[in-house]
C-alpha cells in the first residue's frame, strides 16, 4: 500500500509551530504600536512645552531676568538663565545657565 500525503500527527505538529510563529508576531506588532504611539504622545507634549516657554519668553520676560518659569498643570519647570534682546527689539532670546 503507497501512503501519499500527511498523517495527522504532522499536521497537528506543523499547526502548532504556525501558530506560534503568528502569537509571536503579533505580540511583536502590539509592542511595535505601543512603543509608536508612545513616541508620538511624548512628541506632542515636547511641542506643547516648547510653545509654553517660547510664549513665556517673547510675553512675560524683560531682559536681565535670571529666571523662566512655566507652570504646566501637573509641574511648574524653573531654569535660571537670562533674556537678551536684539538691537532692533524684534528678536528675545532666553540662555539658560
Amino acid at each position: 500500500m503507497d501512503k501519499k500525503g500527511f498523517s495527522l500527527i504532522e499536521v497537528i505538529i506543523a499547526s502548532s509551530i504556525l501558530l506560534i510563529i503568528v502569537i509571536s508576531f503579533a505580540a511583536l506588532l502590539s509592542t511595535s504600536f505601543a512603543g509608536i504611539f508612545g513616541a508620538g504622545k511624548n512628541s506632542r507634549a515636547l511641542f506643547q512645552a516648547q510653545q509654553e516657554i517660547e510664549t513665556v519668553i517673547v510675553k512675560g520676560l524683560a531682559p536681565g531676568i535670571d529666571t523662566l518659569r512655566v507652570t504646566f498643570p501637573s509641574t511648574t519647570v524653573t531654569v535660571s538663565g537670562s533674556v537678551y534682546e536684539g538691537s532692533s527689539g524684534k528678536l528675545r532670546v532666553f540662555l539658560p545657565n
